[in-house]
């Protein structure tokens, strides 16, 4: 086997397992998310592995409105998951609707 198709396929397995553990993370947001994304848990921005002045600890830090950035990460993987099921179920039904018109312009053209 070629050292490319090697390289290909180990890159594939990759994505792959990129885009599941996204999946994931997005079906499971509510538990891995330490804090609500929405939630403003402190007084400022933290740095990552830093903690707010209540003493709660941010892996990624928080955002200058003190939303904590893993959590936001977390919960945009979700909102992925979703537009991406509603983009695929849109495509299937554009394209079953295709079918029919061109089969019924094939019927009566003929």
């Amino acid at each position: 086997m070629p050292l490319r198709n090697i390289r290909l396929r180990s890159m594939v397995i990759a994505g792959v397992a990129v885009a599941l553990a996204m999946a994931v993370a997005g079906i499971f947001a509510p538990l891995l998310s330490p804090y609500d994304p929405f939630e403003i848990t402190g007084t400022g921005f933290v740095p990552p592995g830093g903690h707010s002045d209540d003493g709660q600890f941010h892996l990624l830090g928080t955002n200058h409105i003190s939303q904590d950035i893993l959590s936001e990460v977390v919960a945009s993987f979700r909102t992925c998951l979703y537009i991406g099921l509603v983009g695929t179920g849109v495509g299937i039904l554009a394209a079953w609707l295709l079918v029919i018109v061109h089969r019924v312009s094939f019927a009566f053209g003929s």
